[in-house]
């Protein structure tokens, strides 16, 4: 039996139950070699992937973890900006509180 989470449940199936008798998976991977996930492919036919399949896999994956990367990148830098607007208002009320109001240039 394998457990399946997702974000409001936990699913918990036997292959016996869904009809599957073959599984594969491949391993999602960040450009650093860090693991990312992975890419679970489910037949109701025993037997191994054939190479077009493999191949579909191999490629499926490079592409989820291309895009898993980007989602995380685009996380951190809203965290950063949202970081950097939190600092920047902190010194602007500490700022007006002491009175400054502005750098002098001249």
């Amino acid at each position: 039996m394998s457990e399946v989470r997702g974000p409001v449940q936990t699913l918990a199936v036997s292959g016996d139950e869904a009809g599957l008798r073959a599984a594969w998976s491949t391993p999602l991977k960040a450009a650093s070699g860090k693991l990312l996930g992975s890419l679970g492919v489910y037949r109701k036919e025993p037997g191994l992937p054939t190479l077009r399949e493999s191949e579909i896999m191999a490629h499926a994956a490079q592409l989820a973890g291309i895009a898993i990367q980007r989602r995380l990148a685009e996380k951190a830098l809203l965290r950063d900006d949202l970081s950097l607007m939190w600092i920047l208002r902190v010194a602007r009320i500490r700022s007006d509180q002491c009175g400054h109001y502005g750098v002098n240039s001249g």
